[in-house]
């Protein structure tokens, strides 16, 4: 998924470029300026897809690692307050002349297993719910894969016209003219994404917070049978 990240940046930064540009003719006719800018558009509607996307997985990334951090303190100050009652227990039972620091050296180590795989639980809700935010990058780096195609296909067509020595305004017009639907799909995929993103955010943010919640309440539940097993020592 790294990989495809990457792929689809450096895609972004060194893609294809336009070598069309609007013609200056003022009398250009209107059908020739709506094809021009419609493929003028590409590539900034593509470059504003990119820079959401970056932009909103950082901040998911800080929510999830916020999340998992917070539930983390909670989870850690319940231990802490069951090994703090048992200290005192224990040194209770000293101050009577019973040997009992035993007990609080076990309770040490059997919390100390509770917390180690509990925050591996922990851990898996981030990394996890972080894999499934990165799959959204699949969408739309096939929307970006769809922009380059029509970027490409504008340059092939420059090329192609221009090494035939053909009217490089007529040739090119005549020839993109039947990829404009193209551009056109491409363009409502651009006002869906946003939208398709957004859902995709609030069901991982729902799902980070779920896994975290039912997590936190096993680990309670371990500390509390954790806590009848040490009050026999």
């Amino acid at each position: 998924m790294k990989t495809t990240m990457v792929l689809c940046l450096l895609i972004t930064i060194y893609g294809l470029s336009i070598t069309i540009s609007k013609a200056e003719d003022g009398n250009q006719n209107q059908q020739e300026f709506d094809i021009v800018k419609a493929y003028s558009d590409v590539r900034s509607r593509k470059d504003e897809l990119v820079t959401m996307y970056i932009e909103e997985m950082e901040k998911m990334k800080t929510f999830i690692r916020d999340a998992h951090i917070n539930i983390s303190n909670i989870f850690n100050a319940q231990i802490n307050t069951e090994l703090n009652n048992t200290r005192a227990a224990v040194n209770a039972a000293i101050a009577k002349g019973n040997a009992a620091e035993h007990c609080y050296q076990d309770a040490v180590g059997m919390f100390q297993k509770v917390h180690e795989d509990m925050e591996r639980q922990f851990v898996s809700c981030q990394n996890i719910n972080v894999k499934d935010y990165e799959e959204d990058l699949r969408v739309l780096c096939n929307i970006i894969k769809e922009a380059n195609i029509i970027l490409m296909r504008i340059d092939t067509v420059s090329l192609v016209c221009q090494s035939k020595g053909l009217g490089t305004k007529n040739c090119i017009m005549s020839t993109i003219k039947k990829y404009k639907s193209d551009a056109t799909i491409f363009e409502q995929k651009c006002r869906w994404y946003p939208v398709y993103h957004t859902m995709i955010s609030k069901q991982v943010l729902y799902s980070t917070l779920s896994c975290l919640r039912v997590q936190l309440q096993e680990g309670i539940q371990r500390i509390t049978k954790t806590r009848m097993i040490i009050s026999m020592c």
